[in-house]
């Protein structure tokens, strides 16, 4: 990504802030772990040749374990948006498109199988990614479904983190024209940080999201602070990075330049 913070990366940035936290039961632990380890991956930004190998055994584990039949669409709901997420890092637009819509269809599945609340989460992240990856029709045609579908996910679920953060991020990261409010931002992202456990992508998420929001505030020492939170939680993530050492580039700037003469 680019490290200016120019109007088609605040677009783009929302993909950043596509979180998979619903509640995850207890008795799954293998599937757990295995999609704990595809998420990490790519978050770190490991290759995407590792990630698919995360992948596939992410899948093998939820063949194995014989789910029933919602939480077996639920569990490849997410694990699809990771490696879709893992192919638009890349650069790789059609497959990560293919995954999406792949995601999108198991989200249905999981709704009509009784999972409304995270259903609707995960359809909130599928659709806010083929958004920012298709043409302006389809944006024009389902950009509002994203918000639409995270407030029924809370609305069932009012402990879902991810939702929250959607709904946060999508301040954070609009034009002002759009319904921008990087104020207003902030304060949902503070609201998600106290509402319970967290896992590492919602802490990641919020701390980025909360720096940008404070770069577009012009405060340029809080957004480096809350980026370098960010980054101890993923250390090789490139967004955060970029981010960070382009914030600390332009500060160190501005104390070193030599004021011109009259």
């Amino acid at each position: 990504m680019s490290a200016h913070f120019g109007l088609s990366q605040f677009v783009l940035l929302a993909c950043l802030l596509a979180i998979i936290c619903s509640p995850l039961p207890a008795d799954e632990p293998e599937v757990l772990g295995a999609y704990e380890r595809l998420r990490d991956g790519m978050y770190n930004d490991q290759p995407l040749a590792a990630v698919q190998l995360l992948f596939r055994f992410a899948l093998q584990q939820i063949d194995v374990t014989g789910l029933p039949y919602g939480r077996y669409s639920l569990w490849r709901s997410r694990i699809e948006y990771i490696i879709a997420r893992a192919d638009q890092r890349w650069g790789h637009t059609n497959m990560a498109i293919h995954h999406y819509e792949c995601g999108l269809a198991f989200a249905d599945q999981a709704i009509a199988s009784g999972l409304e609340a995270e259903g609707w989460h995960m359809k909130s992240e599928h659709l806010g990614q083929l958004c920012l990856l298709k043409d302006f029709p389809f944006l024009v045609a389902n950009g509002n479904k994203v918000r639409e579908y995270a407030r029924r996910a809370l609305s069932l679920d009012p402990a879902n983190v991810s939702c929250q953060i959607i709904l946060a991020a999508d301040k954070i990261y609009s034009p002002r024209i759009f319904g921008g409010d990087a104020v207003a931002g902030i304060d949902l992202m503070q609201r998600a940080l106290h509402m319970g456990a967290l896992q590492q992508d919602d802490l990641f998420n919020i701390y980025s999201g909360i720096g940008v929001a404070y770069y577009k505030l012009h405060d340029y020492e809080a957004a480096r602070m809350w980026l370098a939170k960010a980054l101890q939680i993923y250390p090789n993530n490139s967004f955060a990075s970029e981010q960070y050492w382009s914030i600390t580039d332009q500060l160190e700037t501005s104390i070193t330049r030599v004021p011109r003469k009259p």
